[in-house]
């Protein structure tokens, strides 16, 4: 098997090269009626786990299901990444 490639791109990067269309969801997904939807969907989800004969199993799906969500609302949102430090700032001179 072939080593991946490191400069192959990420689900989310790909996403995000459609500039238009990243903007867009992104206007979508904080949207009030996004937000409301969203939170009445994982209300109506939790309340069909409700009475599970295996509470381990639902508390997992629930978990998945928010995960789901939050990884929905962050595909278009470009990441802040901190700045890069040079290795010369680390080096105290005066040591």
């Amino acid at each position: 098997m072939a080593a991946p490639d490191p400069y192959q791109f990420y689900p989310r990067q790909n996403f995000q090269l459609n500039t238009v269309l990243a903007g867009e969801f992104n206007k979508m997904v904080v949207s009030d009626a996004f937000q409301e939807a969203g939170n009445y969907a994982l209300l109506e989800y939790w309340r069909k786990q409700v009475g599970s004969k295996d509470p381990i199993a639902a508390y997992h799906r629930l978990d998945g299901a928010l995960q789901f969500l939050n990884v929905l609302k962050k595909v278009a949102m470009k990441a802040d990444l901190p700045p890069v430090k040079s290795p010369d700032e680390n080096v105290n001179q005066n040591a």
